[in-house]
């Protein structure tokens, strides 16, 4: 397409890989295969603080393999990869976006 022109190019790490993805519209969510919590400003994608995802249900074991975010009232929602069983998974979590806790 002749009319497209890039706008700007930034160089930036957002944890290992690009798992899942999200924004309030201040904020952006990333996810990256670990049980870490990346909030990233919209503006310039610098890190402004990580937080280790954890289920209080679980005696607060980690979550690993959190993608495919989504914003949903406040809370993220992610599905959980099954990065050890070795088995599909049909587990959502619900995700309180400022402490990292799983909610349901």
């Amino acid at each position: 397409l002749p009319d497209l022109k890039l706008r700007r190019s930034l160089t930036v790490s957002l944890g290992r890989e690009g798992w899942g993805l999200a924004t309030d519209g201040a904020t952006l969510f990333v996810t990256d295969s670990t049980d870490v919590l990346i909030h990233a400003d919209t503006r310039d994608y610098q890190v402004l603080r990580k937080l280790v995802i954890t289920d209080a249900r679980l005696d607060d074991k980690r979550i690993f393999g959190v993608n495919e975010l989504e914003w949903v009232r406040g809370e993220l929602w992610g599905n959980v990869y099954p990065m050890y069983q070795g088995k599909y998974s049909e587990c959502v979590a619900r995700i309180d976006p400022l402490s990292g806790r799983v909610l349901g």
